[in-house]
């Protein structure tokens, strides 16, 4: 009972690719076009023009997607399937994901957006 066997089924440890997580600020957005907070300013995304931007809502549906991200998120969804996509995002939490390619590195945090 006290014996257990694991199998595993992949490739080899030297094909996989890693990236390390680190958890940046969290941020706040005030889109409303007063020059304050309007876009998404990620710290550090220019020393890795590779890269992809996720954000999500609350429940977990994708609301944005960019590759080669360069601040330039307004508040407003690039995603089909969101209904008020050119009236921007409703005020709340989002959840954000950048993976910086060049650096092999995953970012994450939460956004505060307050119409």
């Amino acid at each position: 009972p006290n014996d257990y066997e694991i199998i595993t089924i992949g490739g080899n440890d030297s094909d996989l690719e890693t990236y390390s997580t680190i958890d940046l600020d969290n941020y706040f957005m005030t889109p409303n076009g007063d020059g304050q907070n309007d876009i998404l300013e990620l710290d550090g995304v220019e020393e890795s023009p590779n890269n992809l931007l996720q954000i999500f809502d609350r429940y977990g549906v994708l609301v944005y997607s960019k590759n080669n991200y360069q601040n330039e998120f307004n508040g407003r969804s690039n995603r089909e399937t969101v209904v008020t996509r050119d009236s921007g995002l409703p005020s709340g939490i989002y959840f954000y994901i950048i993976t910086m390619n060049d650096l092999r590195q995953k970012h994450q945090g939460y956004l505060y957006i307050s119409n």
